[in-house]
């Protein structure tokens, strides 16, 4: 089995656990507004926002190295 394969099923595991364990509503404050919701959701945002930036991360280095090859 791949390791990032393995390394991405641990964490997913170690997420749903923290996840479920932290279910109490919470204040969020960003910038001048307060929003009223449940940590699941605080927790699932800020994985979707790593998740967003990683892919685009990858796709900008991506993009580099066949511009990098066609230049060659």
């Amino acid at each position: 089995m791949n390791s990032k394969i393995v390394v991405l099923v641990i964490l997913s595991i170690i997420f749903v656990i923290l996840i479920v364990q932290n279910s109490k509503p919470i204040e969020v404050e960003i910038l001048f507004w307060t929003i009223h919701m449940s940590l699941i959701i605080v927790f699932f945002l800020i994985l979707l926002i790593g998740f967003v930036g990683g892919y685009i991360v990858a796709r900008i280095e991506k993009r580099g190295m066949q511009v990098k090859k066609a230049k060659n």
